[in-house]
This record gives structure tokens, sequence and C-alpha cells, in this order.
């Protein structure tokens, strides 16, 4: 059954949204959602003037709270993303985006879809909706726990360095100990990814950790040996000559 997603005046298929589709829903929803917050704002309370980004994408799920949170993350440094209109969310183009703008976002989650990388299993690409259930929950999980953050080079040689792809755009987090690559992986603007990022390192065992080794230890008894007879020993006769 495809997921729906549900505001108080429509249902949403989120499964046959296009991302340009997806990213005017996700608009309408975290507007919705901001000015709930608003409105539960009382007279008397105060409001900081400023910069600030609205968290109102965290009342969301699936594609619209990744499309949000990765804009919040964008708008806290003050950016804004552009895609091919004005409706388009650009998941594909990310990489390229983040260059333009001299950002980096470090600690992408392992063992997920890159913006713009292409899923091997299918032969289109739907852009953002390519991610797989999993990888989802994965993105949208280090979002919320804010585990997933971004930062701003700080001098025109570094930006250069972004726009040129001598150095990433997307840093991915460490791998765990089971996986099977001994690097994160790493996207570039020019759509390169790589697995030559942030290495898993072993800790060493603590000093006051004791560890229990059981040891099996087998013994191979040899061949027993054949049953031997005792023979008597022969009888002596002694002969008394007269």
């Amino acid at each position: 059954m495809a997921a729906t997603t549900s505001t108080s005046s429509y249902l949403v298929d989120v499964a046959m949204l296009t991302d340009s589709q997806s990213f005017l829903v996700t608009h309408i929803m975290v507007d919705k959602a901001v000015l709930t917050e608003d409105a539960e704002l009382s007279e008397g309370s105060q409001v900081t003037e400023g910069s600030q980004v609205s968290e109102g994408w965290k009342s969301l799920d699936g594609i619209p709270c990744i499309m949000g949170g990765i804009q919040a993350l964008v708008a806290s440094l003050g950016g804004t993303l552009h895609g091919q209109t004005s409706r388009d969310f650009p998941w594909k183009t990310l990489p390229k985006e983040l260059a333009r703008l001299g950002y980096v976002l470090v600690n992408y989650p392992d063992k997920t879809l890159m913006p713009g990388e292409l899923q091997p299993t299918l032969s289109r690409t739907k852009g953002i909706h390519d991610l797989p259930q999993q990888h989802r929950i994965s993105l949208i999980n280090c979002l919320k726990e804010g585990t997933l953050t971004i930062q701003a080079v700080t001098n025109d040689a570094a930006h250069l360095r972004l726009t040129t792809s001598k150095d990433p755009v997307v840093i991915g987090d460490v791998p765990s100990a089971c996986s099977m690559h001994s690097c994160g992986q790493r996207a570039f603007a020019d759509g390169h990814i790589d697995r030559k990022g942030l290495p898993y390192i072993q800790q060493p065992p603590s000093p006051t950790s004791h560890c229990h080794v059981q040891v099996i230890v087998e013994i191979t008894w040899p061949p027993p040996r054949p049953t031997s007879i005792m023979l008597p020993p022969p009888h002596s006769a002694s002969i008394t000559w007269p």
C-alpha cells in the first residue's frame, strides 16, 4: 500500500509524487507547522529577532521531512537551495548546489544513497524518491537527532576546491565495525563518489576490562592395542639318574 501524508484538508500519495511536487507539498506542510507554532505562542511571550530557522519540518515524515531538514540546515547558514525551477528540490544536483554555496554536509549516514547517486537497480531515476525505505529512515533519524550537520568554508581558496571537486561537499559518517568498508563515503560537486572518507578505527580494549576466553582442548587418544595373551612359562622337568 502506498504511503500517504495527511493534512487537515487533503491526502497526498507520496509514492506518486515527483521531486517538484514533493517540494511544493513540503513547503505547504512546513508553512502550516510554522503557523501552528506561531498560533500557540502567547501574547506575552517574546521571540528573539534574527535569522531563526523553523523546525516545523520535524513534525513531518518521509520525503517531506528529508527535504525540510536539508533546507533547514542550509538556511541555518543563510543559504537557499536552487532547483531547475522554484518548485524543484535539487536532490540530483545537491552536491553542486552545496559547492556553489560553499557548504559541506558532515556525518551523512553510512550505507545510505548519496544525493545524486543513482540506484543501481533502477533503469530511470526518480530523484530523491530513489531512496529505499531504510535509507529514508536513517537520513530522517540523523536529521532529527542533529548528527547530520553543515559547515561553511571560510575562504575563497577552500570554496574553489569545492567547486572544482578537489574537496568533498558531503562527508559520510564513519562506517560501523561490521561494515565491509574501512572508510566512509564522500560526494563531490561533479557527482563522483568514493570511499576515501573517515576511517574506522578499532578501539583498543580497556586495561581494566576483563575478557573471559573459553578454551576448548581436544585430546586424541591413541588407538587401543590388541589384546595380548599371557602364555604360561614352559614346564621344566628334572631328571634324576639313579
